[in-house]
């Protein structure tokens, strides 16, 4: 009986009607002869034939790119690779026909990216355009379709062989990409209006930001490269480019890693963990907002939510599962896969929550002070957030433990564990007295930062003098804090960028021009929509960061513009750049640590981000609105 279109993958159909075709080829001119699959040069004649093979299979996969469109943005560098890496075979004979041996290995090469595709194609319409492509870059037609089911049948599946990429390749492909989105802003005339030294500025600005994004260095060595470029092109002097390290954001940031550093130093950090695991770690569901606990407590002063997690909560998270004799594998549904995915989501909401909750929102909290002139201070920042941020904590590991119920529902072990601990660890020492006195006296200063009108930076560096002068750390300490140091470069680098570029006028011609994107719409409608768009485009960032310096100025001078309130669009924003890491097992750095555990599938991981996602954004925009209302923001 022969098969029909669903009862044979995708990899098997494609392969087999062009299989077919050259396996009738080779019945037709017994020129051509089967060759291995292995690269082979040609001759000079040949290559005008090369070329039109390769251009009419990159035709065919073109075909199957634009029927689907949610690969669209991967898309267009697998047709170049695919393409790169084509197989060359020798060509025999007067007729210089492609040996049947290449055939196949170039269908294997197809296939490959094919199967990488979401199987929602319509293969039906697809499958002749990809034959006859390929096919007739053989010389050969292929007159009947209609019974390439029944030759599925026939063809043995061969396994999709992977291009392997080498990582010089890769870097070389990243470093293309920045080149490339500079060039794109270069290559463009300056509107009226904007200096050339200014459209020079953006170019290097949007290459910054693509390096965030693609990575090919570290963002640190992207940022200061950025920096290096604006003064080699004397777009700015030297004094104006590295201005942004004498802002006092980034030196705020910096302190807090010192003070995350202490306490991880003096075990303060898993002292909290066990006294909040003790008391409401009696089950599964305990246990989860236990842990969350700590880090919501730790995050109102840590500033790196990838410290919290690689520190403190994450070594305490997987201990706690293994108790329970839950492994990655056929035992990770017991406990460990519930609280990895129940940790993380918290993670994200308590991001949102402070300030401090993660390294780039105090540079969020910059951008919205230069475009709104609002001062989203650390107070603000905690008060906007308090309810919202409160009922996501309770509501959302509350989803978690309801669609996805770890077998373990009881934990009783788990207190004894934390009492064990907490007995081993004996009564607080006097680094502990010392750094919890520190702790509780930044976050009170901080708090009230309207009474006193002390900046908090100066604050923190007070607190980090205390903890020199007591001995808690010590000045080796601060210079081995990497990533401290590391987001000091790149956060200074990208304040300066973004007060340059406000200054030469670009964001206020971007917004007369956006303007006409919301002509006639209601502000609440325009804000729906934006920030809809804004959350869910985080799918195609690996950081809070590169999101939001790519993103949220733009957005937040386009939602202004539409007429909504200055409060609603800069918070709304602020709190969905860190609430939409929830998505993806790569959104920010805790993400492929829990998710590298072993414990959830990726398809499970995005299904319940997904799922948060939905919850989180009713939230914040219905009590989160209200709630800003009630304290007369807007």
């Amino acid at each position: 009986m022969p098969m029909t279109y669903f009862q044979k993958s995708y990899r098997d159909v494609v392969f087999a009607g062009a299989c077919s075709a050259a396996n009738r080829a080779v019945a037709a001119n017994p020129t051509i002869t089967p060759r291995s699959g292995k690269r082979q040069r040609i001759s000079g004649d040949a290559k005008p034939a090369l070329r039109d093979r390769r251009l009419k299979t990159s035709t065919a996969l073109a075909t199957v790119g634009v029927l689907n469109l949610r690969k669209a943005s991967k898309f267009a560098f697998d047709i170049v690779m695919i393409v790169v890496s084509c197989p060359r075979s020798k060509v025999q004979g007067p007729q210089s026909k492609i040996s049947a041996c290449s055939f196949d290995f170039r269908l294997w090469t197809f296939d490959f990216r094919l199967s990488t595709f979401d199987r929602d194609i319509d293969l039906i319409l697809v499958l002749p355009v990809i034959v006859n492509n390929i096919a007739s870059s053989q010389g050969l037609s292929v007159s009947n379709m209609d019974d390439i089911p029944s030759r599925v049948a026939e063809t043995p599946s061969r396994k999709a062989e992977p291009i392997h990429l080498t990582p010089g390749v890769i870097r070389l492909a990243k470093w293309c990409g920045v080149l490339l989105a500079a060039s794109a802003i270069l290559l463009l005339p300056a509107p009226s209006g904007i200096t050339a030294e200014s459209w020079r500025l953006l170019a290097i600005f949007v290459a910054t930001i693509m390096g965030l994004i693609l990575q090919p260095v570290p963002g640190g060595a992207v940022v200061l490269m950025g920096i290096s470029a604006i003064a080699l092109t004397r777009t700015l002097s030297p004094a104006q480019a590295l201005a942004g390290y004498a802002d006092p954001l980034p030196w705020l940031t910096l302190t807090a890693f010192f003070i995350s550093r202490g306490m991880i130093k003096t075990g303060l950090g898993r002292r909290i963990a066990f006294l909040f695991i003790r008391a409401i770690g009696h089950t599964s569901l305990g246990l989860g907002y236990a842990l969350v606990c700590t880090d919501m407590m730790l995050g109102m002063i840590i500033p790196s939510n990838g410290a919290r997690c690689g520190g403190i909560t994450f070594p305490i998270t997987k201990s706690l599962a293994e108790a329970y004799d839950s492994r990655p594998g056929p035992t990770a549904g017991r406990l460990g896969a519930f609280l990895m995915t129940l940790v993380y989501q918290g993670d994200v909401i308590i991001c949102a929550m402070f300030l401090t909750g993660q390294a780039s929102n105090v540079l969020i909290a910059k951008f919205a002070r230069q475009a709104t002139g609002i001062n989203l201070t650390y107070g603000h920042w905690a008060l906007g957030a308090l309810l919202p941020g409160l009922l996501s904590i309770v509501l959302v590991p509350f989803l978690i433990y309801r669609l996805f119920p770890p077998e373990v529902r009881h934990t009783p072990g788990a207190a004894e564990v934390a009492k064990a601990e907490l007995d081993r660890l004996g009564p607080m020492s006097r680094a502990e007295r010392i750094m919890l006195t520190v702790f509780a006296a930044l976050t009170l200063l901080w708090m009230t930062g309207s009474w006193h009108s002390i900046d908090y930076t100066v604050i923190a560096l007070a607190g980090i003098c205390s903890l020199l002068i007591t001995g808690v750390l010590v000045w080796e300490d601060v210079l081995t804090e990497r990533g401290g140091w590391d987001v000091f470069i790149w956060f200074g680098g990208l304040v300066m960028m973004a007060k340059a570029l406000s200054d030469t006028g670009i964001t206020r011609w971007f917004a007369e021009r956006a303007a006409g994107l919301t002509v006639g719409w209601q502000w609440w409608s325009a804000l729906a929509v934006l920030l809809l768009i804004y959350f869910y485009a985080h799918y195609g960032f690996a950081s809070i960061t590169a999101h939001a310096s790519a993103m949220y100025l733009p957005f937040l001078v386009v939602i202004l513009t539409a007429g909504a309130p200055k409060y609603v669009a800069a918070l709304s924003l602020a709190y969905f750049s860190n609430l939409a890491a929830s998505l993806t097992h790569y959104g920010t750095t805790p993400a492929p640590i829990y998710y590298g555990a072993g414990y959830v599938s990726q398809r499970t991981w995005w299904r319940l981000g997904l799922s948060a996602s939905v919850v989180n954004i009713l939230i914040w925009v219905t009590v989160g609105f209200a709630w800003w209302k009630v304290l007369g923001w807007w």
